[in-house]
C-alpha cells in the first residue's frame, strides 16, 4: 500500500487563483475525520484525559438507523475548499409556470 501523500501545511499554501467552498451534512464517510477533529479539539483545551468518545460512538450518535430530523439532534456540517470545483450531480429543475 502506497503511503498516503504529504499535505501541505497552512503556512505553506498560498492561493493565486480561484477557490470553490461548500458547506455540507456529513456522511458516514466522513467519520474518521469527525473524530479526529473532536479529538484535536480536547487536545487544544489539554481534556484528552476527559475524551471517550470511539468512532463506533460517534457513529451510533450521529447517524443513527432512523435520524431526527436535521438540527432536532446532533448534526455536522463540513465546510469544504478545494482549488477546482467540485464534481456534483446535476438536479433536474422542472420548470413551472402559475397563471395568478
Amino acid at each position: 500500500m502506497a503511503p498516503a501523500p504529504q499535505l501541505p501545511t497552512p503556512s505553506e499554501v498560498t492561493i493565486t487563483g480561484n477557490i470553490y467552498i461548500r458547506v455540507r451534512l456529513a456522511t458516514k464517510s466522513d467519520l474518521s475525520h469527525i473524530y479526529q477533529l473532536f479529538y484535536q479539539i480536547h487536545v487544544y483545551h489539554n481534556y484528552t484525559h476527559l475524551y471517550k468518545a470511539t468512532q463506533s460512538s460517534l457513529e451510533g450518535l450521529l447517524f443513527k438507523e432512523n435520524p431526527l430530523p436535521l438540527f432536532y439532534g446532533p448534526s455536522v456540517l463540513l465546510l469544504e475548499v478545494s482549488p477546482t470545483t467540485f464534481n456534483e450531480p446535476k438536479r433536474r429543475v422542472q420548470a413551472c409556470s402559475y397563471n395568478i
